[in-house]
């Protein structure tokens, strides 16, 4: 016992000396002191960040003496708070719900009393921490949310905050006031039914994700298609209808690929399962990066229109080129063709690049294009209604919506104090490919309505363009819902290269005004013999592209059942119907006014860019996508933490200037994130060396590689019986 700070009277107990005026202080060393002589390894800690004053991870297993942890208050007097380090330990810590109302975890009354028996401590946030010893006969790590929404575990290499600790909302206290008052040896153990739930999370049998995209390498390909054929057995479907996802897969993804009786081996041993079965609801969604340059090269007019643009632009950006491409076929045909469902070729696209990598001028080169023929009536080049957007769609039933740095637009969605004057919903029927659209009656005047607008095979092409970040920082669980988002083509673009010299204007070719002046002019009513003279052609599928694209709507389908994500469900179930226009934009420009039927090669085309373009938003709005206000302000801190690490990659530390910089956060706001991401382990706080002036700076460090870590917040949960809707869910049928 020290003799130093402490009473030598050995009949009394353990006193701290008074080292500071501030009683709270006092009341925490002294609790410090007194855990501490427990056997805990107790901390100075920031109360209301929820953090070690300190750098914190030496003490996970290095023992703490009462001398040390003296001097560790000392060189910290700002820390009022008091936290203990959770190496040999294992505390259940139960949290309010998101809408404030209380935890039902656990259900069970029996496992209420199993919990209860343990020292518990009651959170100023309305949460619980119950207190237990690790055991060898079980390995249990930190996880956040694992048992159940709102249900965190800390073990090893955790922190938690402790009574006295005093935040802004609250107090720490022990639960009946009876503080923790035995060694750690003699905490209970973890309940049975803790133990159970943690060690079935990840069995054998489902050894961790199943990834739906990217190569399959050798040496790999059994394994994983076997467990891709079990998840869809597990939905539901036939033995007949997993070979022929699986051959899908094989011929996309396996290198090499493998023997078909390979194939159909593992969808007879998948089919002997039960529906509902081997199901994995987690599933990875790696970034494949730019579109392959054997997808961008495409024949005919939007070919041609893609070459202009390139041969003018000051930055080379193929990609750019194409999609600009797409967009002049895709509006040129409007009104003119469909699928034989009824598809027309309007397709949405915001493309989400950063600045200065040339997005700008394919809509410049777009614009004076159509203004050399009598299709420039039919740009709109500014959005500020969805009013405004009826109005104008009474004038000109065909129209292309141009919008550079559509930040704006997407914003006034996002604002439901703005619903009323939203263009969201017109927006959304408008790219379904209605038949007919039946305006809202609206105020003219005072006292008298204006007529319902109706226009019959309305067409829309969207080409708006956006900043990645500020694109994925607006979209929410509102607009995903909505059903727009959905159907948008949103590719997201790299950079591009400086063209130098810098190119000359060049004049539009004439065989590219030639080509849409044929549309134009052309006569339906020759190619619809017995129906009205403004109803589109119907261009058939050839029986090979139609079996195709029924296979990969199957596929689409299967991957949205398959996710518990909200934003991966509503893009899959959209692919489909976004890759049948795009193969009949790819035809209408390859065949121009002559064309005859969509073929397989035209379909496997689009199957291919649209499962490209899916997987990529998937991988880049995962990490960006918020329910609300706090998880936007963390998916904001986690995505600059990223960047700078992009920018940096010989450093695991971001600077809190930095963040607080281009979060443009202020510093209460940034720490309070922070502490947020600390306490659910996505990422870690430490202090520098003292600088000139005698402050430490802060740091931030991602724990475990940043590019697996999503914010805990950004999962949108989907209730579904998999097996039902696999058997109920409406599909349309062939193209």
């Amino acid at each position: 016992m020290r003799t130093d700070s402490w009473n030598t009277d050995l009949n009394s107990k353990p006193q701290t000396r008074c080292r500071a005026a501030n009683p709270l202080i006092n009341q925490v060393r002294e609790e410090a002191h007194r855990l501490l002589e427990l056997g805990y390894t107790p901390l100075p800690a920031i109360s209301n960040q929820k953090r070690p004053a300190i750098p914190w991870k030496g003490y996970q297993s290095k023992p703490l003496t009462h001398e040390e942890l003296d001097q560790l208050f000392d060189q910290n007097p700002a820390a009022t708070g008091l936290g203990i380090v959770t190496t040999g330990l294992v505390v259940i810590d139960i949290d309010e719900l998101k809408d404030g109302s209380a935890n039902p975890f656990p259900e069970d009354p029996e496992h209420v009393m199993d919990l209860s028996g343990a020292p518990t401590v009651e959170t100023p946030g309305g949460g619980s921490h119950f207190y237990f010893r690790a055991s060898a006969d079980h390995s249990i790590k930190n996880s956040v949310g694992k048992l159940a929404p709102g249900v965190d575990v800390r073990a090893d290499s955790g922190f938690l905050m402790v009574p006295p600790t005093k935040r802004k909302d609250g107090s720490y206290e022990w639960r009946g006031g009876q503080p923790l008052d035995v060694p750690p040896n003699q905490l209970p153990d973890v309940p049975e039914f803790i133990v159970g739930m943690l060690a079935n999370e990840k069995t054998e049998s489902n050894p961790g994700p199943v990834p739906l995209e990217g190569p399959i390498p050798e040496g790999q390909r059994n394994n994983t298609l076997f467990r891709l054929a079990a998840k869809w057995r597990g939905f539901g479907h036939s033995v007949e209808e997993i070979l022929e996802l699986l051959r899908h897969h094989n011929r996309t993804r396996c290198q090499p690929h493998i023997e078909n009786h390979e194939l159909e081996t593992i969808a007879k041993s998948a089919g002997k399962f039960e529906p509902n079965e081997q199901q994995e609801t987690t599933v990875e969604h790696p970034d494949p990066g730019s579109l392959p340059d054997r997808l961008v090269d495409i024949d005919g007019l939007a070919g041609d229109i893609a070459t202009h643009i390139n041969a003018q632009s000051t930055v080379h950006n193929p990609e750019l080129a194409f999609l600009a491409g797409i967009v002049a076929v895709a509006h040129t045909s409007g009104r003119r063709i469909v699928t034989e469902t009824g598809l027309n070729p309007g397709i949405g696209i915001a493309v989400l690049a950063p600045s200065a990598s040339g997005k700008e001028k394919p809509q410049d080169v777009l614009g004076e294009i159509f203004s050399r023929t009598d299709m420039g009536s039919t740009i709109v080049r500014k959005l500020a209604s969805g009013q405004g957007l009826e109005d104008w769609l009474d004038k000109e039933p065909k129209m292309l919506l141009m919008i550079d740095e559509a930040m704006h637009m997407f914003r006034d969605m996002a604002d439901t104090r703005q619903a009323q004057f939203s263009p969201e919903p017109i927006l959304k029927e408008l790219l379904s490919g209605k038949r007919l659209y039946t305006g809202r009656i609206v105020a003219k005047h005072k006292d008298k309505l204006r007529d319902p607008v109706n226009v019959s095979w309305p067409h829309l092409t969207l080409y708006a363009s956006a900043i990645p970040s500020e694109f994925f920082d607006t979209i929410n669980q509102q607009m995903i819902r909505g059903g727009l988002f959905g159907r948008l083509l949103c590719p997201v673009i790299s950079p591009g290269l400086l063209v130098s010299p810098a190119p000359k204007s060049r004049p539009v070719p004439s065989e590219i005004i030639e080509q849409i002046r044929q549309w134009e002019t052309l006569d339906m009513a020759a190619d619809n013999e017995g129906s009205e003279s403004n109803t589109p052609r119907a261009i058939p599928c050839s029986d090979q592209a139609s079996a195709l694209w029924e296979k990969y709507r199957v596929l689409c389908h299967g991957k949205a059942q398959s996710s518990n994500d909200e934003l991966q469900a509503t893009l899959w179930n959209r692919a489909a119907e976004k890759a049948a226009r795009l193969a009949l934009i790819r035809t209408a420009s390859r065949e121009g006014v002559h064309i005859q039927s969509i073929t397989s090669l035209d379909i496997e085309w689009a199957c291919e860019v649209i499962d490209h373009y899916t997987a990529q938003l998937i991988a880049k709005a995962g990490f960006s996508i918020s329910t609300n206000e706090n998880e936007r302000k963390r998916n904001k801190f986690l995505n600059t933490m990223r960047s700078y690490l992009e920018k940096h990659p010989d450093t695991t530390s971001v600077p809190h200037s930095y963040v607080m910089r281009y979060t443009k956060l202020d510093g209460q706001t940034c720490r309070q994130v922070a502490s947020d991401l600390a306490e659910c382990e996505t990422i870690q706080i430490r202090q520098g060396e003292p600088s000139s002036n005698g402050k430490r700076p802060t740091f931030y460090e991602f724990i475990g590689p940043s590019s697996q870590i999503h914010a805990p917040i950004n999962q949108f949960t989907v209730k579904q019986d998999s097996a039902q809707k696999a058997q109920k869910s409406p599909m349309k049928g062939p193209l």
